[in-house]
């Protein structure tokens, strides 16, 4: 590997005047010096372009790139196509990274002789910082330890949280490994665009290394914390294009043939054309199969050959992929929908608690969309919603309150908003210990089986009537 290489830094950036600054001096700072840092100005209506335009004047390893307004997709897509370096950084333009964040990373690429690095992150909220990191313990993977890897990226341990972090931002990239997959991600992807990119680069890396660095400091954002309140069916047609474009990669890393719409389902064309992008624990025993398939060519399949075609290794290899994309669409679909389909009256918990006084556990995602689709369906009385962090929730004027409120409420059941297992099981020990019982407790149920969560992924996509 070259010593020093040029490393390019792409930054997509939209409306976010408050925090680029900041964002592009810790990119200038950094102890790593061979670097290009490429503005992609994505049609920002605020003095953003203006503030990339001074820095670029100011610093001649800085590009700027300004165009009309396509969505995070297209951003990354432009920047990397106007970039010139061998190994890729992708960052935020409303977070920043700590001085070495680059050096230690390219120090892992080229200790190991790696095509990916991924590393953990540390989350920003106002004063409060918490360090995160891979479910997947750090080390050099290749060989057979890179295929169990690739068995778990998704989907690790209990349902549901996934082996490698989905972010873009915190990982290294060569080049070549990142190029051919970013630039093939469908533009109308709006939710999952880095599921999209990360996932598909891990199957083409030979080798990869996981690292515990947490010196990429993710803002966690007042505006960002008050999620939508849309109903989960406009979210719809975006989680069938984000499903469908994974199940098609699955498809063309096994080497079968890639049909567009193959796993559509129902989805009608005026849907995909109306997709626009917005603008901006003790893991359970892992499976025991492996994914040797995937060290094989990924180019396309015009020979007709089908998953039943294949030989055992592959096949069970093209399997797990679709498995372990199914659990990841569907704790979206279960996070967004607040875990209820109304239509047929299904929910992800037990449904005891309907026409009861609940009290919300967790006041993230998940929290809130439970939050309002019960405002809206009114089957049940919320009468208290709680968090550890509380106060940053009041400070967005959400009527969260700490945990240990639960001794002074008057409540039937405590529905623990969550699809990681590991999350559920630590709160339902803090509840206890404020003398919650546990029958009173209700958390996530998904069925066992991966063929009854493929029915399940179906209904919530395209509806109880679906019999695909």
């Amino acid at each position: 590997m070259e010593k020093n290489p040029l490393i390019s830094v792409v930054v997509p950036v939209y409306g976010i005047d408050r925090y680029i600054g900041i964002c592009i001096e810790s990119i200038l700072n950094q102890t790593y010096r061979n670097l290009e840092v490429v503005l992609v100005d994505d049609g920002s209506k605020d003095r953003s372009s203006e503030i990339c335009d001074l820095y670029a004047s100011k610093d001649p390893r800085i590009k700027v790139i300004h165009k009309e307004n396509g969505g995070l997709v297209s951003a990354r897509k432009a920047g990397l196509a106007a970039s010139m370096g061998s190994i890729i950084s992708c960052v935020d333009g409303d977070d920043w990274v700590g001085p070495e964040f680059i050096e230690k990373m390219y120090a892992s690429m080229e200790s190991a002789g790696a095509d990916m690095v991924c590393a953990g992150q540390t989350r920003v909220l106002f004063d409060q910082s918490v360090r995160l990191v891979n479910a997947i313990p750090a080390g050099v993977y290749e060989g057979e330890r890179l295929e169990k890897l690739r068995s778990e990226m998704l989907s690790f341990g209990s349902y549901y949280r996934p082996g490698i972090t989905t972010y873009v931002w915190n990982k290294l990239f060569r080049r070549e490994i990142l190029y051919d997959v970013q630039m093939a991600v469908d533009e109308r992807i709006s939710i999952g665009e880095d599921a999209a990119v990360t996932y598909p680069a891990l199957l083409k890396c030979s080798r990869v290394v996981v690292t515990e660095h947490t010196d990429y400091h993710y803002r966690q954002r007042e505006d960002s914390m008050l999620k939508q309140t849309a109903g989960f069916s406009n979210e719809l047609g975006k989680l069938r294009v984000l499903y469908d474009y994974l199940m098609s990669w699955k498809d063309r890393a096994m080497g079968l043939p890639v049909q567009s719409g193959a796993h559509s389902g129902n989805l009608s064309a005026n849907e995909t054309q109306n997709v626009r992008p917005d603008s901006y624990g003790t893991p359970a025993k892992p499976r025991k199969y492996g994914n040797a398939a995937l060290r094989q060519s990924t180019a396309g399949n015009d020979s007709g050959q089908d998953i039943h075609s294949l030989s055992e290794p592959a096949a069970m290899a093209a399997l797990h992929l679709e498995e372990q994309i199914t659990d990841f669409v569907l704790s979206i679909c279960i996070m967004r929908s607040g875990g209820r389909l109304p239509e047929d009256d299904y929910s992800t918990y037990d449904k005891a608690y309907f026409g009861k006084r609940v009290v919300i556990c967790s006041a993230g995602t998940f929290g809130q969309q439970l939050v309002n689709r019960f405002r809206e369906t009114g089957h049940c009385k919320v009468v208290g919603w709680l968090d550890d962090d509380y106060w940053e929730y009041r400070r967005c004027c959400m009527n969260v309150d700490p945990i240990e409120q639960i001794r002074e409420m008057e409540f039937d059941y405590v529905l623990i908003a969550s699809v990681d297992t590991d999350f559920s099981g630590r709160m339902i020990r803090r509840l206890a210990e404020f003398g919650v019982s546990r029958r009173r407790i209700l958390t996530v149920s998904v069925p066992a089986s991966e063929e009854a969560r493929r029915k399940l992924i179906r209904r919530f996509l395209y509806g109880a009537n679906s019999h695909a």
